[in-house]
């Protein structure tokens, strides 16, 4: 006998516990394993574990089942008991870990029981320390730890918590009766992963930033049934790791190559190569948005998936339980003059996490924002050189000078693979001079001049183009649509995806072949389109000039390649911010704006701005002040990104 009972259901279902015995089988010359199970009456049964994605703002619908023994179900309670922030599992060097870890703060955690409206969370008004900028929003109407449901009849409802709030009218939980046993209810509770900033200035998030570690909350479900005592479960829901790879895959127009995706997780946090992994439960990927993408589809591996008709998105591949995610995506007809994009969903371990892959083709100016900004698809090079296509990341420009671009072959770390990093590794390099993109010239760092925050960078020798300015850039930042992805894109050159992270990470014009570069994916969650902002292939998009700080750590060293504005060291005491904690080796990239931005004119600060701020690590997309970029001595060195004027 394999399965739940002897009588009407013989299949072994996913994250119930059996207890096995060995029996002898006909004439004792086979072994043969039986599964003995008996379900309490009345009981509860919660199966774990279960997981959630790693992306900000999704969800998944926690399942479980209520034996009543004829009784009426008066109510259930779930209760996030833990809510984590750090890494399940890692030690020290990952991690700050003197900072509560979601035992006390559980404002501070991934988790939430109600559905999340924000991407940003503000800072709260009043006195609140800093430590708990995110308890007020947490705890306030409906309070994101606990909810209680008490209507039983089959069907979807609203809790009370919910009822009459805007945005919260898919916030709903279901109930079905068993098919086949008695007394028995299937009950399904939505639970979210949080905004993807909790508050800019605490680096919170709710998606995962640990491509190495899984972060593990604990829900406690109490289900009180009439005139028994309460049936206790305590859950453990775990966010999986972070999936960077591949994130994006862009194809010029008329490039009609198929791209091999095979889902890939870096092993730890100091590996070198990715690996595949497998599904623990079913898995599908399928076409959620598309503009002018009719000639974008997906199509399986042969052994490996199967594409099956889809009832809402046309179709879909499919994969097994304890399949890897292996599944092409194809391009076919001639593009236009306009770009084709889609955005693909894949959804793993039995459909509960999922993961986003952006695709563009072609590199024409366009706005993500309908009639809003246009948006050139590739950094500059120099003033009158556009970069080769969106992977490759231009040149690194101090402010206003056109004539001294550094280039990006003179923008790598100096060590070949930038793994286990000290602050000792950071080095002004190459010693002997940069680059200057489209000559042979090398100039030192304080050979290249820049102009002061009150003038403007001016227009490049681009017909119709000028550089991005605050507006711009803050479009992209609060229009409801707009969402932000974080990961690798693949180009012409690549085929499928990669393994080492140099061919991962390492995209320059000189090294394209089945090469990747790290950025944010600036998309519109309803139509699909998308742009890319790449960080750089050492994954530091930002050289800095010397100074002596009034904040954080002074920097020594002058050109230095290093994303960071403050750190150079590891932040001793983060508290309220532990993901900051090694910031001066975590992964990001600014880009200028033409002008600067007065901070009376900067929603969310009074300081004068002069650039845009992403961070790969804790995925802010934000202005940077002025301060920050522009030193008694000089500017620093960031990217430029223009626009149709």
């Amino acid at each position: 006998m394999l399965g739940q009972d002897v009588i009407k259901d013989y299949d072994a279902k996913r994250n119930c516990h059996y207890k096995l015995t060995l029996k002898f089988n006909k004439f004792a010359n086979e072994a043969d394993w039986h599964i003995e199970y008996e379900e309490p009456e009345p009981g509860v049964m919660t199966p774990e574990p279960y997981y959630i994605s790693y992306l900000y703002n999704h969800s998944m619908m926690y399942p479980f089942k209520v034996n009543t023994g004829g009784r009426k179900i008066e109510k259930i309670t779930a209760e996030i008991i833990e809510n984590p922030w750090a890494p399940y599992n890692a030690g020290s060097d990952v991690y700050y870990t003197p900072e509560d870890k979601g035992t006390t703060e559980l404002y501070n955690g991934f988790l939430s029981l109600h559905k999340t409206i924000e991407t940003v969370l503000q800072v709260p008004s009043g006195s609140v320390p800093l430590p708990q900028y995110n308890k007020p929003y947490y705890e306030s109407a409906p309070k994101r730890g606990v909810r209680e449901y008490t209507d039983f009849t089959e069907g979807e409802h609203l809790t009370p918590s919910v009822e009459g709030l805007d945005k919260y009218e898919e916030d709903k939980y279901c109930v079905e009766r068993h098919k086949t046993e008695a007394n028995t209810y299937n009950i399904y509770i939505p639970m979210y992963t949080r905004a993807k900033q909790m508050i800019i200035t605490t680096g919170y998030t709710g998606n995962n930033p640990y491509v190495a570690y899984q972060r593990k909350a604990r829900v406690k479900i109490t289900t009180k049934l009439e005139g028994l005592d309460p049936f206790v479960n305590i859950v453990p829901i775990y966010q999986v790791r972070r999936v960077v790879n591949p994130k994006g895959i862009y194809r010029s127009a008329g490039n009609n190559k198929s791209f091999h995706v095979v889902l890939k997780r870096l092993p730890g946090e100091d590996e070198t190569k990715f690996t595949t992994f497998q599904s623990e439960g079913p898995w599908k990927a399928y076409v959620i948005k598309r503009t002018n993408g009719d000639g974008i589809t997906l199509s399986a591996t042969l052994g490996k998936s199967e594409l099956k008709n889809d009832p809402k998105y046309g179709s879909a591949i499919h994969g097994k339980t304890g399949s890897v995610i292996d599944f092409n995506v194809d391009f076919s007809g001639t593009s236009s003059a306009e770009n084709r994009y889609a955005i693909i969903r894949v959804e793993y371990h039995n459909y509960t996490c999922q993961h986003l892959i952006f695709v563009r083709q072609g590199d024409t100016p366009d706005d993500l924002v309908p009639g809003g900004t246009k948006w050139y698809a590739k950094n500059m090079r120099t003033k009158s050189l556009l970069a080769s296509n969106p992977l490759d990341e231009g040149s690194l420009f101090k402010f206003g000078n056109w004539n001294d671009p550094i280039d990006a072959l003179s923008n790598k770390n100096p060590k070949e693979q930038w793994v286990n990093v000290q602050a000792e590794d950071f080095k002004v390099y190459p010693e002997d001079g940069f680059i200057i993109a489209g000559t042979t010239t090398t100039k030192k760092w304080e050979e290249i001049s820049s102009l002061g925050s009150n003038q403007a960078f001016g227009d490049p020798e681009i017909n119709d183009a000028r550089v991005a300015t605050y507006e711009d850039f803050w479009e992209l930042r609060s229009h409801s649509n707009i969402e932000q992805g974080y990961g690798v894109l693949y180009g012409d050159d690549a085929t499928k995806t990669a393994d080492d992270i140099e061919d991962v990470y390492g995209y320059d014009y000189k090294n394209t072949k089945g090469r990747g570069m790290r950025g944010c994916f600036v998309y519109n969650s309803d139509t699909g389109k998308n742009l890319f902002f790449p960080i750089g292939a050492s994954g530091y998009g930002h050289r800095k000039q010397s100074y002596t700080a009034k904040w954080g750590d002074s920097e020594t060293l002058n050109g230095v390649l290093r994303y960071a504005t403050g750190r150079t060291k590891l932040y001793a005491d983060p508290i309220g911010r532990p993901l900051f904690y090694d910031l001066y080796k975590r992964p990001g990239a600014i880009y200028w704006y033409n002008n600067q931005v007065p901070g009376a004119n900067v929603e969310g600060t009074d300081e004068n701005c002069l650039g845009w701020d992403i961070n790969y690590f804790t995925f802010d997309f934000n202005f940077i002040g002025t301060g920050n970029l522009i030193k008694s001595d000089g500017s620093d060195a960031c990217f430029v990104r223009c626009v149709k004027k």
